[in-house]
């Protein structure tokens, strides 16, 4: 598991994490309205939070040693993403996944 050196540090796009998030072998990316804001984060296969975009910056901030725990509701969007070991392709897919609230679409 990372380690929490730099909790709170702020990335300019979701592959900035890479190294923290590929220690987890299947990630969820989780959109949702948090007390009426938009919230996107980064969950792992139990729901903890592991990141968390910042709305007003769009920068991702690691959360790993948040409390929260969130169980994706049917009308919420969700996609899975595992891990395929390989740092540029896996930054790639990273990348596209890491838009703005509302840009996603539903498969």
């Amino acid at each position: 598991m990372p380690d929490n050196s730099n909790e709170n540090e702020t990335n300019h796009g979701l592959s900035g994490l890479w190294d923290q998030l590929s220690d987890y072998p299947k990630l969820r990316l989780h959109q949702t309205m948090h007390f009426g804001y938009p919230l996107v984060h980064v969950l792992d296969e139990e729901g903890r939070e592991l990141a968390r975009r910042i709305d007003s910056t769009g920068r991702w901030e690691w959360r790993e040693s948040s409390p929260e725990r969130w169980t994706p509701q049917p009308e919420e969007y969700l996609i899975e993403y595992e891990f395929e070991g390989d740092e540029e392709r896996d930054c790639f897919q990273l990348d596209m996944l890491d838009r703005p609230f509302g840009a996603f679409t539903r498969l």
